[in-house]
């Protein structure tokens, strides 16, 4: 069999061999290389990457804020008129000015008496006057010259220009009197009242 005939054969039984198989010829004067086949689809192909998912954002986000508003004044508001001034806040040293400025009522004396018998008021009795009573609870009487005061009303107070004679009850305790002139005569049947000069 010449070359050309064995190169033939050779060719034809490549021919039947399976897809992606290699084969070579040889001849007597040298092996002669047949191509090889192509490499498998896997090999060839190249691997599509997966997409990397989207990195979720850290910023952080804003929060409403937690200041505390301000709150409601309580601070109190400007009267027009002081509050009347209790007796179990008033001194043994009674202040004119003090009293005057929480009067509630007035009273010149035109009888020649004066009766107070509400409780917890403040008179001015405006005129010298020859007898003042006190009979209501915690009232609060500044006056002129008095002839005869007579306190039976308890935690009363009293503050006058003079006074002639005192006399505090049995039912007159915790009462002050002052008077800002004078020594007048005092009788005082009461527990815990006091009766002494202004200022003294």
């Amino acid at each position: 069999m010449n070359r050309i005939t064995r190169i033939a054969l050779s060719v034809a039984a490549c021919s039947t061999l399976l897809v992606g198989t290699g084969c070579s010829l040889t001849t007597a004067d040298g092996p002669a290389e047949a191509s090889q086949a192509p490499s498998s689809p896997a090999e060839t192909q190249a691997a599509t990457k997966a997409p990397t998912p989207a990195q979720p954002s850290e910023e952080p986000t804003e929060e409403a804020s937690d200041e505390p508003t301000d709150a409601p004044s309580d601070e109190p508001t400007d009267e027009s008129e002081s509050p009347a001034p209790t007796t179990a806040e008033l001194s043994e040293d009674l202040d004119r000015a003090t009293l005057l400025a929480a009067v509630e009522t007035e009273d010149n004396c035109a009888s020649g008496k004066v009766l107070v018998d509400r409780t917890g008021v403040v008179v001015a009795v405006t005129a010298d006057c020859d007898e003042v009573e006190i009979t209501g609870n915690g009232s609060i009487v500044v006056g002129q010259g008095i002839g005869k005061l007579t306190v039976a009303g308890t935690g009363s107070a009293v503050l006058a220009t003079t006074i002639d004679a005192v006399s505090i009850t049995k039912d007159g305790n915790g009462s002050v009197v002052n008077w800002e002139s004078g020594s007048p005569t005092v009788a005082d049947a009461s527990i815990g009242s006091v009766a002494v000069a202004a200022g003294a």
